[in-house]
Order: C-alpha cells, then structure tokens, then sequence
C-alpha cells in the first residue's frame, strides 16, 4: 500500500503466504486500470528434527545408576548407540543400572525432514571401594591334654597387617600358623 514512484522495484520481503500486489498509476491524461501481480508461494519445508540428551548426574559413585533423558521434535524415531542400544521412544528417561566403569550414550532422531546428527552424554564412574579384609583363624587341636600344645592357622586377604590380642600379642604376619607352646 501507500505512494510509489512512477517506476521502481521493491522486495517483498520473506513470504511464507501467496500474496497479490496492485498499483494503479494517474496522470494529466487520467488514471490507468489497476495493474496486479500475483506471487504464490510452496509449502514450507519440512523443518529439521532436533535432539537433546542429559544424564541426572555425569559423575556417580562405583556401583550406583543415574537417569539418562532425552527429548526431540520433528521426530518419529530414535536409535540408540554407544554403551546402550536399539529403537527408542521420541523422548523419554532410562535408567543406566549400577555402574561400575564410565559410559557414554548416544541417540540419534529421525524424521521426515531428516536424520540429527548424533547426540551424546558421557557418566564416569567413581573408583571401587577398597574391599574390607577377610580374616580365617583356627585352632588344632582346640582340646588338648594338660602340657600339650595345639597350633594356631590365620589367613587374611585384603588385609596389610595383623595384630594379636588376648592370650597371645604382638604384630603378625597377615597368614601363618604358630604353636601355642605348652598349655
């Protein structure tokens, strides 16, 4: 709409519609007959999927899970890749079970404008706890006559020293046997 000059050009700016332009010029002589151009315009394009992927925490303790999310639009599947696998959900949430080395997970959405490139998220996973030691101890014979003597037997694992107590003392090795002497 408005004035324009007897001749020109003039974009019309980004169209996503059909539209129908009019001019209509006047003189000393009269007016012309309006004048008209059409432009239509084609459907608008297939928009792209897009995908995101999250993990409630990245960094967890040995032997514990976290929460993997994942959303897209634009999407009618998703494929999983990486350290879990198989056809997923548009969006959704899994958990990842206890884990006890570092994972990364990976997703893929496609749709009917295309396929996302991959998305990832990576957990890493603390280190194993030290294991507790494991200590076997046992007397043979554990009855003996008056005067006699029984030996002693221990076996420890994860275990860097031992200490006896009670009716014998003193550092011990972590495995041995040792007479109780007479009794």
């Amino acid at each position: 709409s408005g004035a324009k000059a007897i001749s020109g050009s003039e974009s019309t700016g980004s169209l996503t519609a059909g539209k129908t332009y009019t001019i209509t010029c006047s003189g000393v002589g009269g007016t012309t007959a309006p004048q008209s151009v059409s432009v239509s315009v084609g459907a608008a394009p297939t928009p792209l999927p897009t995908t995101s992927i999250s993990a409630v925490s990245t960094s967890i303790s040995f032997g514990s899970a976290t929460t993997i999310n994942w959303s897209s639009t634009n999407s009618t599947s998703c494929t999983a890749s990486g350290d879990w696998s198989g056809t997923k959900a548009t969006s959704g949430s899994e958990s990842t079970g206890s884990l006890t080395a570092g994972k990364t997970y990976t997703i893929t959405c496609t749709g009917a404008g295309g396929t996302t490139a991959p998305q990832s998220v990576s957990v890493s996973v603390g280190a194993a706890p030290t294991p507790a030691p494991i200590l076997t101890f046992s007397g043979s014979p554990t009855t003996v006559d008056y005067g006699k003597s029984s030996f002693l037997t221990w076996a420890s694992t994860n275990s860097t020293s031992c200490t006896a107590s009670g009716d014998w003392s003193g550092t011990k090795a972590t495995s041995g046997s040792e007479s109780t002497g007479s009794l």
